[in-house]
């Protein structure tokens, strides 16, 4: 997020890459795979890896335009927070030194032109994180979650203020969640430690669709409008508290927002430091 907004983590709401190629979801974007980190890479992994380069760059989501301009996420002269318009790059993949962790993160928010779309869920599964440790120069999977944690905040964050999400479990995997009207789905993995000398890249990915309410029509689904943006957070400590942006936790960056509907989209964020664009 901009680092004049929160970006809390709130334990009350919790609910239940190879070589420079960050894992599996297929896509317009492609199939990504890495093993995790710790583990040598194998040769299907390497291969695997090539073909994904070969096929989609992997910094889609940072230099395309965005889809949507969330509601509600104004600065005090009423116009939207740059984070809100395109990708944003703030950290990248520099940790303030001392700080010891990262999580991946993500936001789905209803658009400027629709704040409210009734008789639907949003559905989303496989939370991830990868990162390229400068020791090995290697993208490894750090962080997944198949089911993220997570809370409905107040579309501008003020005030930490959150109400508990409601998950519901999905049988083709992940959770939905209905938002509601003022307020934005965030939601994170677990906070992992940072690989020791650091990382030259991160790379965050999740997928997410928007599916029927009990007793909801296919138009309702159609008439759904929704956008979403994945993310990564530094934190001071791998136990730290909730805190201000700046103190406990500051993001690395945000990929742009782009629309949900009724099939599955993967949604990325990348900090590669040897190809993202500037900082904004």
């Amino acid at each position: 997020m901009s680092s004049n907004i929160l970006r809390p983590v709130l334990a009350a709401f919790l609910t239940t890459a190879a070589i420079h190629a960050p894992v599996h979801a297929a896509t317009e974007m492609g199939e990504f795979h890495a093993p995790p980190c710790g583990e040598a890479p194998s040769a299907r992994a390497i291969a695997a890896s090539a073909r994904y380069e070969a096929r989609e760059p992997t910094m889609a989501d940072m230099t395309q335009p965005g889809e949507g301009i969330p509601h509600g996420v104004v600065n005090a002269h009423g116009k939207p927070y740059g984070w809100a318009v395109r990708a944003h790059v703030h950290l990248g993949p520099s940790a303030p030194e001392g700080w010891q962790g990262i999580t991946p993160t993500a936001m789905i928010y209803a658009p400027q032109e629709q704040p409210v779309s009734t008789g639907v869920r949003v559905q989303v599964r496989n939370l991830s994180l990868f990162v390229r440790p400068k020791a090995t120069g290697r993208w490894c999977l750090l962080e997944t979650k198949a089911s993220p944690n997570g809370a409905l905040f107040v579309e501008s964050f003020t005030g930490n203020q959150a109400l508990p999400a409601s998950p519901r479990p999905e049988p083709s995997g992940g959770i939905s969640v209905v938002l509601i009207g003022g307020h934005n789905f965030h939601f994170f993995g677990d906070i992992k430690p940072l690989p020791p000398g650091g990382v030259e890249g991160v790379f965050a990915q999740y997928e997410a669709r928007i599916i029927p309410a009990n007793g909801a029509s296919d138009s309702d689904v159609a008439a759904a409008r929704y956008i979403g943006a994945a993310s990564a957070d530094y934190w001071k400590s791998v136990n730290g508290p909730t805190g201000h942006v700046g103190t406990q936790n500051d993001d690395a960056a945000i990929g742009r927002f782009k629309k949900l509907s009724s099939n599955w989209r993967v949604f990325t964020m990348n900090a590669d430091g040897g190809g993202m664009p500037p900082p904004r």
